[in-house]
């Protein structure tokens, strides 16, 4: 690849996240673009190598893919974006994350995530 993510369109962009998360033993990850009127995307990770797979785990134990998932989404885009895990389970391995602006994040992390409430309801309250 040697185009820079910011020069990549969101085709290729999707296309090389997807190949590069799989080929570093990552997961499988799927973007869904429903929740952007409410500034919002929901990603989705399967069978990650390095998420907690604890169903009682905080969103604390998902930091680095989230932080992976905020720096992706910023450099495609050009602002200043962050991700927090909003839901995880062990069978089927999976961790879901919404990506946004760093404040609505923040903002939903304090008021939702750590008050327990998981993605349908956090999408359902917003």
């Amino acid at each position: 690849y040697n185009t820079s993510i910011a020069e990549m369109n969101a085709p290729e962009f999707f296309a090389t996240l997807q190949q590069l998360w799989g080929v570093h033993g990552l997961g499988q990850i799927t973007v869904d673009f429903s929740h952007t009127q409410q500034g919002l995307l929901l990603v989705t990770i399967e069978n990650s190598s390095i998420s907690i797979a604890d169903e009682n785990a905080d969103s604390k134990s998902f930091s680095v893919e989230a932080g992976f998932l905020g720096g992706w989404f910023s450099a495609q885009t050009g602002q200043d974006l962050g991700a927090c895990a909003t839901d995880w389970h062990t069978n089927p391995r999976r961790t879901q994350y919404l990506v946004g602006t760093k404040s609505h994040i923040e903002q939903i992390d304090q008021n939702s995530v750590s008050k327990g409430m998981r993605t349908s309801d956090i999408l359902i309250a917003i």
